[in-house]
C-alpha cells in the first residue's frame, strides 16, 4: 500500500507555537494589527492630554478653560498615543533590555513632563522621572522575559507515515 505525501492544507503541517494572531498564512515578517495595538495608545493619548491640559490650565492659579490649554492638550495626546503606538509595535527581534529600557524611557519622560509643568523644583522632577523610568523599565523586563518565546517554537514540523514519530524539517 501506497503512502501519500502530505499536502499544504494537511492539519499536521499546521506550524507550531505561533504568536496569537498570527496563522502563518501571511509573508513572515508581516503582523497583524489587532484592536489593543492602536485601542491602549488611543486611550493613554486620550488621558495624557486631558492631564497635560489640565495641569498646563491649573499651574500658576486655577482659571478658566482656554483655547490654548485645549490645543496644548489635544497635541499633548497625539504624540503620547504615537509613541506608544510606535513603542508597541517594536520588533520581537529587538532585544528584551532595549525594548524595556525604551518603555522606561518613554514613561519617565512623559511623566516628568507632566511633573515639570507644575511649579516643583526641577532636581524634585528629574527624581520622580527617574524613578518611573526605572520602575517602568524593570516591570516591563519582566513582562518581556517572561513571556519570551523560546527560539525553536517557530519550527515547522511534518509528519510521516508513524503517527508518533515527528521529524523537524
Amino acid at each position: 500500500m501506497a503512502q501519500s505525501v502530505p499536502s499544504p492544507g494537511d492539519p499536521e503541517l499546521v506550524p507550531r507555537g505561533l504568536p496569537a494572531g498570527r496563522s502563518g498564512a501571511g509573508p513572515p515578517g508581516s503582523r497583524r494589527i489587532g484592536t489593543a495595538a492602536w485601542a491602549l495608545p488611543l486611550l493613554l493619548g486620550i488621558a495624557y492630554g486631558f492631564w497635560a491640559a489640565e495641569v498646563r490650565r491649573s499651574t500658576p492659579a486655577p482659571g478658566p478653560i482656554s483655547t490654548g490649554n485645549v490645543v496644548f492638550g489635544v497635541v499633548s495626546g497625539i504624540v503620547v498615543a504615537a509613541l506608544a503606538f510606535l513603542l508597541h509595535q517594536l520588533p520581537r527581534w529587538v532585544p528584551i533590555e532595549l525594548r524595556a529600557a525604551a518603555w522606561g524611557a518613554f514613561a519617565g519622560a512623559a511623566f516628568g513632563y507632566l511633573y515639570s509643568l507644575s511649579d516643583a523644583s526641577m532636581f524634585r522632577t528629574v527624581v520622580i522621572a527617574l524613578l518611573t523610568a526605572g520602575g517602568i523599565a524593570l516591570m516591563m523586563f519582566y513582562r518581556y522575559y517572561t513571556t519570551a518565546v523560546p527560539p525553536d517554537t517557530y519550527r515547522y514540523y511534518a509528519t510521516y507515515p508513524q503517527r508518533d514519530q515527528r521529524i523537524p524539517t
